[in-house]
């Protein structure tokens, strides 16, 4: 039983082992507290580093100018054959407008005379005030007795209105990655 007794120098022993154990763990829970530290660190570090291209659609009012025809109206259309000196033998065609805008303009037509073997076109232009009616002539050379038809196309004057209008805009902000994760983060 010589064994079972401790010695000054045995519980000495034991001391310093638990000191080193506890030493050892104090150490060991440091080294896990530091390595946690860093590791945020570094990861908070590349998250400000780190970029992102964010994609983004605003609605912006935008003014845009648009062109508005005048008012009018067509009173009146007639077609006949006709004789022009320098032209001889004619089909003329007639259209009366009637300015119905608040301001004058000059008003255009476009006459196309179409026979069995071609087509012409003329063109008139006729300055009116509001309110007054007037005619534009047109007319193509043809042949005695040759049939033929026609038609017209009334060009009103335009005004420049401005409009304002919502258009979609796409837009590009590059953000860290710490502020798309956390936020706040503003559109321009």
């Amino acid at each position: 039983m010589e064994n079972d007794k401790q010695t000054p120098n045995d519980v000495e022993d034991e001391a310093e082992t638990s000191s080193d154990v506890h030493r050892s763990t104090g150490q060991t829970l440091f080294r896990v507290l530091v390595t946690a530290v860093a590791a945020l660190a570094l990861v908070l570090l590349l998250s400000l580093l780190i970029h992102k291209s964010v994609l983004y659609e605003v609605v912006v009012p935008r003014d845009t100018l648009v062109a508005e025809p005048y008012h009018y109206s067509v009173t009146n259309t007639w077609a006949q054959n006709g004789f022009r000196l320098g032209y001889g033998i004619v089909a003329e065609g007639n259209v009366q407008i009637e300015n119905m805008d608040d301001d004058p303009g000059a008003f255009g037509v476009k006459f196309t005379f179409t026979t069995l073997n071609r087509v012409v076109a003329d063109y008139a232009k006729v300055y009116i005030v509001p309110g007054e009616t007037k005619t534009a002539h047109g007319m193509a050379n043809v042949s005695l007795g040759e049939n033929w038809k026609w038609s017209h196309e009334v060009v009103p004057p335009t005004r420049s209105v401005k409009h304002t209008i919502p258009v979609r805009e796409t837009h590009y902000k590059s953000l860290t990655l710490f502020q798309s994760i956390f936020g706040p983060w503003h559109r321009d």
